[in-house]
């Protein structure tokens, strides 16, 4: 028994010590909000957009967190929002450090001329002040979800160039990489196999800190009426319908609100603990 048991305690130890804690609570936080919003049509109580009682209930047993203004099961909608705003969040980082770091690679791998002009158009990007430009983009295109992701990643791109390329400057002088140059390895190959992997552990990082600040916007988007449209449950958005009641049932904005900071931790615990892990 005692040596069956062994080399679980082993693997145990291994795996704490080999990953932080706080990156241990933040991926197991994560695992809990993907798991709610993967089985949202299950867990909530409630169609979130159903009328299921009268407006403005305090909790109870049949309505744990209350219900809005229209009437709405308030757990159900924070659960069904988990559907859109985390799947958002990730998706604006996601292509954000995908365009960034194509863009990133091919100006510090090629230089010259291409270099100084892509670090321009990011230089024009950053002239101009984020959310200005964010909802002149999300007006034009009209509001939405697929407009604030395409308004997030025109403004957003330009960081995670400018990291990748102070990466691979950094990375494309070592040793290894003159190795697989001077063999013949192709400058596509090169980029991809030998430049990227290691260049890419601060985008890494920085893409969990900036899920949290993608969270933010989506929510301050919605809460202005120019995010995700109603009667679609998002959390910025029963937040602005909170706002009236703020005085009377203050648990309406208090409720959403927390959820928001709750997998805002979830993704910084997350940052954190890369940067000790990877030490970068």
């Amino acid at each position: 028994m005692t040596a069956a048991i062994a080399p679980l305690q082993e693997f145990e130890e291994n795996f704490r010590r080999r990953l932080p804690n706080k990156l241990i609570a933040g991926l197991v936080m994560l695992a809990c909000f993907v798991l709610a919003a993967a089985l949202a049509s299950v867990i909530a109580p409630y169609d979130p957009n159903k009328l299921v009682a009268y407006p403005l209930e305090e909790p109870s047993s049949t309505h744990l967190l209350g219900t809005d203004p229209l009437g709405r099961d308030v757990l159900s909608r924070i659960i069904h929002a988990a559907r859109v705003d985390l799947p958002l969040a990730v998706t604006v980082v996601a292509l954000s450090a995908a365009v960034g770091a194509v863009v990133g690679g091919i100006a510090a791998y090629r230089g010259g001329f291409v270099d100084s002009l892509l670090n321009g158009l990011g230089s024009l990007v950053q002239a101009f002040p984020v959310y200005v430009l964010l909802i002149a983009v999300v007006f034009a295109l009209g509001p939405g979800a697929r407009s604030l992701v395409i308004g997030y990643v025109v403004i957003n791109w330009v960081i995670y160039a400018r990291i990748v390329r102070g990466e691979v400057l950094r990375v494309r002088g070592l040793d290894y990489v003159h190795a697989a140059r001077g063999s013949g390895t192709s400058g596509v190959r090169l980029l991809c196999l030998h430049i990227f992997p290691n260049a890419f552990r601060q985008v890494l990082i920085y893409m969990s800190s900036d899920v949290v600040l993608a969270i933010g916007t989506i929510a301050t988007f919605s809460f202005f009426g120019i995010g995700v449209q109603a009667p679609t449950a998002e959390w910025g958005a029963m937040v602005a319908s909170a706002r009236l009641y703020i005085t009377t049932d203050p648990l309406l904005a208090i409720f959403p609100g927390l959820t928001m900071i709750a997998l805002g931790l979830t993704f910084a615990l997350i940052g954190d603990g890369l940067d000790d892990h990877l030490g970068v």
